[in-house]
């Protein structure tokens, strides 16, 4: 049975089969220091230390603040993170994300993959391999 967590800004689940960390944040919210905090301690009673991908779905408005995305970044709550992906679908999250990356630099391999909606097809990543990446580095001796 797979363990739910959520917070106030997110749900946390992790599959231990593909030690995949899934976190599905909640549109509309800023995300505080507070916030990640409880992100990482739910992260942390999830994986129960367990090396680890994780996958953030980030669709619709999220906004960070500085000191939620500087110890995010930070090698503590990083220490048993191989990867991790963000989706994102939104111009203003995106913008966030790719600020998080370039000027916080998380110690661990972060990608973004912008997701659109196209009338006829409905949505699509420009960038499949998000989750495939994250398992890549699952097998290639990082565990």
């Amino acid at each position: 049975m797979k363990q739910i967590i959520v917070t106030r800004t997110a749900k946390l689940s992790f599959d231990a089969e593909r030690c995949i960390l899934h976190i599905e944040m909640i549109a509309g919210n800023e995300i505080s220091l507070e916030d990640s905090i409880a992100h990482k301690e739910a992260a942390q009673l999830l994986t129960n230390g367990v090396p680890h991908c994780t996958f953030v779905n980030a669709l619709g408005h999220i906004d960070i603040s500085s000191e939620a995305r500087k110890f995010g970044s930070s090698p503590d709550v990083q220490k048993n993170l191989i990867a991790q992906a963000v989706l994102v679908n939104s111009l203003a999250t995106r913008i966030a994300v790719n600020f998080y990356i370039r000027f916080n630099k998380p110690p661990k391999p972060t990608r973004l993959s912008l997701i659109r909606k196209m009338p006829s097809v409905g949505y699509y990543t420009k960038n499949k391999n998000s989750i495939r990446r994250n398992q890549d580095f699952n097998t290639k001796g990082a565990l």
